[in-house]
Formats: structure tokens, C-alpha cells, sequence
């Protein structure tokens, strides 16, 4: 899994996680040493830790993430591999294998003809760049995603497929409401998914310093965007991907954006820290510099700011960072939908010494409690979407 990641060695998860200690840790760590030697292809890298806990000794070994070029990981027993997702484990499907053995290389699915589709068929002058067009004059799957008049034609799941879920006071056997399936070139679709949005959301009053309400949109519209553009230019293009559409997800509490293939090149830690952005499809990325949604945006900038635009607009509408899942061949974006944090609580906030500095998931939390809310490392997660390492740490 992107990042690796823990495992420790003396907790009694049957007892809510108690320290009852190891009987050896050198034994310990030599036997689980020899399991990521042998149980495993192939090995993985381990680095170990022994510490001291309520006068128990436990040892914590960092699983090192392996390299893009060696996965998936197998077990040597069955020659299964898994996919983590919270507390379960689960087989890669057939597809899912191959999206990781695809990623072995440098992906150029973006660059292949796209099967059935015609120079004519194009319906941009952005013809100029490189890898739009093969040299037989036959589209690239790049080319016809961007510039096509009609992509869905050869590519039925190049769309996005967005639904309301239902919320707590719908009719018993609500499953979802206002399901859409968006198409056209890859600048409509942004349009159309930015829209639709708007048109499931509402609108909230919030008070400047200046003592003046505006409205604003439930999710910013800048945020919105950019998190759109980000899954249908950097979704996966290989043939293992093509049966999967962008997803998106309006819940009571959150807005969900999914897409096929996980991050290429980079970690969820790198997403918008300004180290350069890792294009998947760098045909596809390149040509998208150039083209421009109907209202005459930019696709993407293509200076790997997105994220960080994304950041900077929730926090300038009070709300809470966005959280990013990486599950290595499927990316997840979630935008919680928080109350934005009234003039009192934004006041009573700023008398507070102890507040300075805190993250804005921390402010809320505390104007929460404010108000008579607890919390405990659950309810937590489920209002702020991320891990319960992280939960615990925040």
C-alpha cells in the first residue's frame, strides 16, 4: 500500500489494545524478519523499534512501502495478493492486478490510437501538440479524451457518473437521488460536474469582519473544480481502468470524488507541499495546458498547484481540509461538509490563547465542544474523514 506502513508487536487488541509486552523482542524481530524475507515476494524491507509501554517492552516495525516496479506483493503460501482497506483484507481482482502491473513502467495508454476514431472526429485546433494525433493521423486516446466532439462514442466510461446518496431524513428505501451521467470532452465534463454540484448544494450566509453576510456555496466552486480536473486528467487510461468512470458522491456530510489508478510518482504526504506534480498521463496532461473549458478557463494550470489551491479556498471558507486516500489503483478525494464556524465561535476562538496555531479540523472540533459535543477516536473519523493514526494525533 502506498507509504507501508506499521506493524506492532505486544498489544492485546482483544483488550482494547493493552501493552501486555513481547517474550523476546530480538526473537521477536528476527522471526518477523524472516516472515517479510520468505513468506512474502517479493521481500519487503523492515526497520524495527523497541520501546517501553506502561512497563511493557513492544516492538513497532516499519513495513518500507515497495518500489512501483516490483508490485503487487504476493504471498508465497497461496500466491495471493491483498489490498488493505481499514481493519480488512481483501484479493486483487484480476483487473486490479493488472492496473499494478501496468504501472511497472511508464504509462503510455494516453498515446495509443484511439480504436475507431477519425481525425475528424477531433473538434479543437490545439492540433499543434505533440501526441494528439498518431503519425498515421489516427487520434490518440489523449487527443480524442480532450478535443474529441463525442470521446463516449469509442470510450463509453470516459464520463463521470455523480449521484446524491440519501440523507438521514429521506424516505425509508432512498438509495440515491438526482443520478447523472456526464459526457462529452474532458473540458465539459469539468463544466458539468462543477455544475451539478452547485445545483445539489446549498448556499450559506457567512459573516466578514466587516459585519456583512454573503452568500457562499457549500463547497467552493475554485475547490470543486480542481479536484475534478485532478480525476479525469490523471485517472488510469490503461485498458485494465477503461471499464471504471470517475465517480462522484454527495453525502450529508461530505462531497466524495473517486477515480480509477492511485497516485503516480508521489505520495498523499507530497500532494500540494510544492515538490512538483507526477503526471500518470503526460500526453493527456500536456495537451490539457492548452485547452480550455466554455467559459475560457484552463483545463489545469500544469504547474502542480492544484491541491493547493484546493487547500487555500476551503480555508478561506472556514472549512476543513480536504482528505485523500490513496488505495494504489484507485484515487479517493473527500471534501467534508462542516458548518462554517459562526462570528461567536470565530470570536470566542480568537480569545482563546491555546487556539493560536491549531489546524482548522482542531478550531472546529473545540467550537464543537463548545456546544456540548464529545468525542472519541471514532465519532472523530466519521466526522473528519482520515485514519485513526492520524485521528489520535490531531
Amino acid at each position: 500500500m502506498p507509504g507501508g506502513g506499521v506493524v506492532v508487536l505486544g498489544l492485546d487488541e482483544r483488550a482494547g489494545f493493552e501493552a501486555v509486552g513481547v517474550y523476546d523482542a530480538a526473537d521477536a524481530q528476527s522471526r518477523l524478519a524472516a516472515q517479510a524475507r520468505q513468506a512474502v515476494a517479493p521481500p519487503l524491507r523492515m526497520s524495527f523499534v523497541t520501546d517501553v509501554v506502561e512497563g511493557r517492552t513492544v516492538v513497532l516495525a516499519r513495513v518500507r512501502e515497495l518500489p512501483t516496479t516490483d508490485k503487487p506483493c504476493e504471498a508465497t503460501a497461496t500466491g495471493h495478493a491483498y489490498l488493505r482497506s481499514y481493519d480488512g483484507d481483501y484479493p486483487l481482482s484480476a483487473l486490479e492486478r493488472q492496473g499494478f502491473v501496468a504501472n511497472r513502467g511508464v504509462a503510455r495508454h494516453d498515446q495509443a490510437p484511439a480504436e475507431g476514431a477519425r481525425r475528424s472526429d477531433l473538434d479543437d485546433d490545439v492540433l499543434r501538440h505533440t501526441r494528439v494525433v498518431t503519425r498515421d493521423d489516427t487520434p490518440t486516446l489523449a487527443g480524442l479524451y480532450a478535443l474529441g466532439a463525442y470521446p463516449q462514442t469509442q470510450y463509453p466510461t470516459l464520463a463521470i457518473t455523480a449521484s446524491v446518496a440519501s440523507r438521514p431524513n429521506d424516505p425509508v428505501g432512498t438509495r440515491s437521488a438526482d443520478v447523472a451521467h456526464l459526457d462529452g470532452p474532458l473540458a465539459e465534463l469539468l463544466d458539468q460536474a462543477v455544475a451539478w454540484v452547485q445545483r445539489n448544494t446549498r448556499t450559506r450566509v457567512r459573516f466578514g469582519a466587516d459585519g456583512h453576510g454573503r452568500d457562499e456555496p457549500e463547497y467552493p466552486a475554485e475547490a470543486v473544480r480542481e479536484l475534478v480536473a485532478n480525476a479525469l486528467v490523471h485517472r488510469d487510461l490503461g485498458p485494465h481502468a477503461l471499464s471504471t468512470r470517475v465517480t462522484m458522491t454527495l453525502r450529508h456530510d461530505r462531497l466524495v470524488i473517486a477515480n480509477p489508478g492511485g497516485l503516480h510518482g508521489l505520495t498523499v504526504e507530497q500532494l500540494g507541499a510544492g515538490t512538483g506534480g507526477s503526471a500518470r498521463n503526460q500526453s493527456l496532461y500536456d495537451i490539457c495546458k492548452d485547452v480550455r473549458t466554455p467559459d475560457g478557463r484552463r483545463v489545469i494550470e500544469g504547474i502542480g498547484s492544484g491541491i493547493a489551491a484546493v487547500r487555500q479556498s476551503l480555508n478561506r471558507a472556514g472549512m476543513t481540509p480536504p482528505h485523500f486516500i490513496d488505495a494504489g489503483i484507485r484515487f479517493t478525494a473527500i471534501v467534508p461538509d462542516h458548518a462554517l464556524l459562526d462570528q461567536d465561535d470565530i470570536a470566542w476562538l480568537a480569545a482563546l490563547p491555546e487556539a493560536r496555531g491549531l489546524s482548522d479540523t482542531q478550531r472546529h472540533v473545540l467550537a464543537l465542544m463548545r456546544h456540548g459535543t464529545s468525542w472519541t477516536n471514532r465519532s472523530f473519523r466519521d466526522r473528519f474523514p482520515m485514519d485513526s493514526t492520524h485521528a489520535a494525533r490531531s
